[in-house]
Formats: structure tokens, C-alpha cells, sequence
């Protein structure tokens, strides 16, 4: 009896670990593709007068796990790095670490929400990034999915 518990026991942990990478998966292949930034959605505030030049701005998530944005902007601290996918769970976030930041030993980078669909256009946004220094960061930018 007792070795029939501790293998559905180890069977049930096997179970909910694939679940879980499963969804880290799910989420990865999500975020792959090209984002423009959702000028509708972002409050730009100082950098209000820039919105032209930053109408352009994209973020490309790759297959490699590396993201290059097409420029470098003051409200975010580089344009190039790694990102890892969370499971999509609101325990477990995405995050972007940049090329040219050094980390805390706990490893936590920019916390961004994985891709959702609101009405035909699938968004993430990024809360309070790390902006430049001597910037100000942005509350919440939004972006939006326009290629895979």
C-alpha cells in the first residue's frame, strides 16, 4: 500500500511538472514574433512630444531567446537582451533581461505580462520599466503583436 501511494505520488509530481513546462512552452511559442509599440494604450507623458519617432518603435522576441528592438529609447534601459516566458500564470511572469544591466543575484529582471488577445490584436505590456539614467520610466507600455 505504501509503495502504490509514493508512486502515484511521484506519477502526480511528474504530471503537474510537465504541466507546468508545458505552459512555460505554450507561452514562449506565443511571444515569438514582432510588436510595435500601442500608442492607443501607452501614456507616453514626457516623451508625449517624441510620438512620431517612437510610433515606429518594435521589439522582436526570437526563437533563440534574445529580443532586439529596432531603437533605443530613454524609457527603457537597452534595446537588446534575453527574455524567458513564465507559464502564464500570474505567479510566474516573463521577463526581459537587458545586455547591459547588471542584475541582482535573485536574477529579476523587466516582469512583463505573456501575450493576451483583446477584440482581433494580441498585446503584452511591461510595467515600470528600467529606464535610461537620468530617465523617467513609463507607468505601463503596451504592445502589440504585428507579425510572427
Amino acid at each position: 500500500m505504501k509503495k502504490s501511494l509514493t508512486l502515484s505520488l511521484i506519477f502526480l509530481c511528474f504530471i503537474l511538472c510537465s504541466c507546468s513546462d508545458r505552459g512555460e512552452h505554450n507561452t514562449f511559442n506565443k511571444q515569438i514574433g514582432i510588436y510595435s509599440l500601442d500608442l492607443k494604450k501607452t501614456i507616453l507623458g514626457n516623451y508625449s512630444k517624441d510620438s512620431d519617432k517612437y510610433k515606429h518603435l518594435l521589439i522582436t522576441f526570437k526563437k533563440d531567446s534574445t529580443f532586439i528592438m529596432n531603437m533605443k529609447v530613454p524609457f527603457m534601459r537597452d534595446s537588446v537582451g534575453t527574455w524567458i516566458a513564465g507559464d502564464g500564470s500570474p505567479d510566474k511572469s516573463n521577463y526581459l533581461y537587458y545586455k547591459n544591466f547588471s542584475y541582482s543575484k535573485d536574477g529579476t529582471g523587466e516582469q512583463f505580462y505573456p501575450p493576451y488577445n483583446e477584440g482581433t490584436d494580441s498585446l503584452f505590456l511591461i510595467n515600470s520599466t528600467t529606464p535610461q539614467k537620468g530617465f523617467e520610466p513609463i507607468d505601463v507600455i503596451y504592445f502589440k503583436k504585428i507579425r510572427r
